[in-house]
């Protein structure tokens, strides 16, 4: 049997016959398979993008909260140091003894001034500390406030009490001078501008009285050790860093003992009203009327003293209430007596005079003719006798007559101006604030004579923080 057609023609039994358009019709589809795929991949992908965006925006809220929170915290650090110097001038408002001396409430008290809570209810919200560094015991601290008039003050005493401080010299005491006089001849040892204006930059001697103790650092030969000593961070406390030699900064001798600078023990800030304890305008013992004089004294010592004081005044001016000393007929006890009644000068306020009642040991040192045993000697007789520490008389008692009357003109028994170092935290945060200020209660009203946030310094002790995180 013969098959017809050719074999290009011939159809197997087994092969579908073919249909118009069959191969436009299988494109359709797979073009219709990738257009959804296409958009099922667009709508993944919206997805995706909304996701990341929703989560993006979470992990924005969740710092935002965290931003908002820590916030919170330092704002209440901060509230709460600020009102630790409230606090802190509270109490020296309600000392009004009429002199000063180691048994202030406000002086060291750690039932006042340390961790002192700031509650709602029965919530802490934050609580502050008022602190300073012992000046009579490095590597302690005192906890309330630091008087400025147991300091020396750098803007009024001599160079022979500047040089006797601690860190300090003759060529330190005289550089020192020469950036506070009004000329511009140098000291054998000081510097004017001439120095100055050779530094990298150059820049002038100020020719006036220092400001702050930081000014300090501008002047030929001070720098952070001299003012600080191995006390960088100013909180009383022997650090890590201030007991390693030379590993980290400041240097030391790594001997467990912390060595203060010139800053634990000088002021620009010190001066005292020429009034009474009581407040009364005192009486120039040189220039008053007879008749005042007498008003003023004169039922306090017999009509023979009256009578000889109103004579050496005639004669020899007095530089001094230590000069009644040398007078006829005058005893110690009589010159006690109106010691804190009478002046040399008709001048409101006496600059840079110390307090003997407060002043450390190295402070007393520096007076003129104490040594060091005679400061322990002051120091132990005003911490453990009963008498009167009212007026300057009670160191008499002490170093005699003669020292008595070098010293008589740098010395007095009042505070009226104070350092607060106050520190704000978060019970359970490491979040704090702490700052320095000075003020001055002798002034009418009360003055903030300086004020700054000194938290770079770190937090000032242990039990402050868990860490040093601002």
């Amino acid at each position: 049997m013969t098959l017809s057609g050719t074999p290009a023609t011939r159809t197997s039994r087994f092969s579908p016959p073919p249909r118009r358009g069959a191969g436009r019709a299988g494109g359709g589809r797979r073009e219709r398979t990738q257009n959804r795929g296409l958009a099922l991949l667009a709508v993944l992908g919206v997805s995706v993008i909304l996701s990341l965006m929703a989560w993006t925006f979470l992990q924005a809220m969740r710092v935002e909260v965290s931003i908002a929170k820590g916030n919170d915290a330092q704002i209440r650090a901060l509230e709460a140091a600020k009102s630790g110097v409230d606090y802190a001038v509270a109490q020296l408002a309600n000392d009004n003894t009429g002199f000063d001396g180691a048994n202030d409430v406000w002086r060291d008290n750690a039932g006042l001034f340390q961790s002192h809570p700031m509650t709602d209810g029965d919530l802490t919200m934050a609580e502050f500390t008022c602190f300073y560094p012992n000046p009579n015991e490095s590597g302690t601290t005192n906890y309330g406030c630091w008087d400025e008039n147991g300091k020396v003050n750098i803007n009024y005493l001599p160079k022979d009490v500047l040089q006797k401080l601690p860190r300090m010299n003759e060529d330190l005491a005289e550089a020192l001078l020469d950036w506070m006089d009004a000329d511009d001849k140098p000291r054998a040892k000081g510097a004017e501008d001439d120095y100055y204006q050779q530094l990298d930059p150059p820049y002038a001697c100020k020719n006036q009285p220092i400001e702050t103790i930081e000014e300090m650092l501008f002047v030929k030969g001070f720098d952070w050790v001299v003012l600080y000593g191995e006390d960088t961070n100013f909180n009383g406390t022997l650090d890590s860093a201030e007991n390693d030699g030379d590993v980290s900064f400041p240097p030391d001798n790594q001997d467990g003992v912390l060595d203060y600078g010139l800053a634990h023990f000088v002021t620009v800030y010190s001066y005292d009203p020429n009034t009474t304890g009581t407040g009364a305008k005192r009486t120039n013992v040189n220039s008053a009327p007879d008749s005042e004089l007498k008003s003023a004294v004169g039922k306090l010592v017999t009509s023979a003293q009256m009578d000889e004081l109103l004579k050496r005044r005639k004669t020899a001016p007095l530089t001094s209430v230590g000069d009644l000393l040398d007078i006829k007929g005058w005893t110690e006890e009589a010159a006690r007596k109106v010691m804190d009644l009478l002046t040399v000068h008709d001048n409101e306020y006496v600059p840079g005079v110390i307090n003997i009642n407060t002043a450390p040991r190295e402070v007393l040192k520096a007076l003129p003719d104490i040594d060091e045993a005679t400061a322990n000697k002051m120091i132990e007789f005003r911490t453990t006798t009963e008498e009167n520490l009212s007026d300057i008389g009670w160191v008499l008692r002490v170093i005699g007559k003669n020292k008595f009357k070098r010293i008589a003109n740098f010395i007095s028994v009042r505070s009226s101006q104070f350092m607060i170092q106050s520190v704000g935290r978060i019970p359970g945060s490491p979040v704090f604030t702490r700052l320095k200020v000075v003020v001055d209660r002798a002034s009418k009203p009360w003055k903030v004579l300086y004020w700054k946030d000194i938290s770079d310094l770190g937090v000032p002790y242990v039990e402050a923080a868990p860490d040093t995180e601002r």
